[in-house]
């Protein structure tokens, strides 16, 4: 947790939150929509007893609500997901700024105060196409600037998101569960019992799993391969992880350059381990892109659709 900005030097206009399953974060945000002051938490919405989230967000920001009376509070995530705090109802794409500003949800903060929670996003395509986010939506109108100009963003994550912008609004979007299948195969298959787990990221033996995704025979013959070359003692126990990561994170980007959707400018938004898997992968696949941290993003969405809905 980061300490307090001065509130009277800092010409802060709203409180943006993005609470998400495992961690809350609580941004000051300036009138250009850049951070001022950050907190950071693990009180996710998993940690939050029953009717507990009023609690726990005074905890972490009742001084700044305090010391900043009128400043709109808004927040993203699964804070508006059905084991959130409120469920608020997701906006069928494509979907635009003037689309999340409308479907904004108040919640009571106490003393005249809400906060503002920002609705999910749904696609749909023909038959069984289904896809949602939730919290994605404003870390993605954040990464075109608040604007939704044309281009692809990838947001790496346990389920990474790609999602298509056009027109002013999001399109479209795709999930890939990379990082939930990643954890799944370490904990509960073959291929775990070979792996040292707590290994240091390998940069050569990621390397070593894109390259071989790029091959021939397809993902699941793929993963085998672990095995027969930990069998070889051509892959160390230490390099399993970073090798099957490799494997993984090739094959959804590879399934996004096979089907043609990785055409036009690319934005990756995402820091920590996942992020750097992905922002490797491209360039060992030599595919263009520019990245954004999330916080930035995030923030600036927020921003974006609160001006949108008159708040600020």
């Amino acid at each position: 947790m980061s300490a307090n900005a001065d509130p009277q030097a800092s010409p802060v206009v709203l409180l943006g939150v993005d609470w998400g399953t495992s961690n809350l974060r609580v941004h000051q945000i300036d009138a250009s929509g850049a951070i001022v002051d950050s907190r950071h938490s693990a009180c996710g919405i998993l940690k939050v007893p029953a009717k507990g989230f009023a609690s726990i967000f005074e905890e972490q920001a009742g001084d700044w609500l305090r010391e900043r009376p009128t400043v709109p509070v808004v927040a993203c995530g699964m804070v508006g997901a059905r084991q959130g705090w409120v469920e608020v109802p997701y906006v069928l794409c494509p979907v635009s700024i003037a689309d999340l500003a409308r479907a904004l949800c108040p919640v009571d903060l106490g003393n005249g105060r809400h906060m503002h929670l920002v609705s999910g996003a749904a696609w749909r395509g023909g038959g069984d196409l289904a896809d949602v986010i939730r919290g994605e939506e404003s870390t993605i109108v954040g990464a075109l600037r608040g604007t939704l100009d044309e281009g692809l963003v990838c947001l790496p994550g346990t389920h990474t998101k790609w999602a298509w912008v056009a027109d002013g609004a999001v399109q479209r979007f795709r999930t890939a569960m990379t990082g939930e299948v990643y954890q799944a195969l370490l904990e509960h298959s073959i291929l775990g019992r070979m792996a040292m787990h707590d290994a240091a990221f390998d940069e050569h033996a990621f390397a070593r799993g894109v390259r071989r995704a790029a091959t021939t025979g397809g993902l699941l013959h793929h993963l085998f391969s672990v095995r027969a070359l930990r069998l070889f003692d051509e892959l160390s126990e230490q390099q399993v992880p970073s090798y099957l990561s490799g494997l993984l994170t090739a094959a959804d980007v590879l399934s996004m350059r096979s089907s043609n959707e990785l055409e036009g400018a690319l934005t990756l938004v995402g820091a920590g381990a996942t992020g750097n898997a992905y922002a490797q992968a491209f360039t060992e696949l030599d595919v263009p892109f520019t990245r954004l941290d999330s916080d930035t993003a995030v923030a600036c969405g927020l921003h974006a659709i609160s001006r949108a809905a008159g708040l600020i």
